[in-house]
């Protein structure tokens, strides 16, 4: 007997408000789909699964930071599978 099944899903985050009202450069957009097949029969079973995800996520201006070291910052690309 063999199951299968497919999904696929969207996550839509905006921006975050500060309690003055200023927007914080932190918003999140991702889609993400993926697989999974199960075969069992007698005395044996069997799966196979995988996804894969993109999106691009904002990354805020941090406060005061004391590192000595120059970092850039701004949107990073996420994008992964397994």
């Amino acid at each position: 007997m063999a199951i299968n099944r497919i999904y696929g899903k969207y996550f839509d985050r905006n921006h975050t408000f500060t309690a003055g009202g200023s927007t914080k450069d932190d918003a999140l957009h991702r889609g993400q789909a993926g697989f999974r097949a199960d075969w069992d029969r007698p005395g044996d079973q069997f799966m196979v699964q995988g996804n894969a995800y993109r999106g691009p996520e904002g990354q805020p201006l941090p406060g005061a930071i004391a590192t000595g070291a120059s970092f850039t910052l701004g949107t990073i690309s996420l994008s992964g599978a397994n």
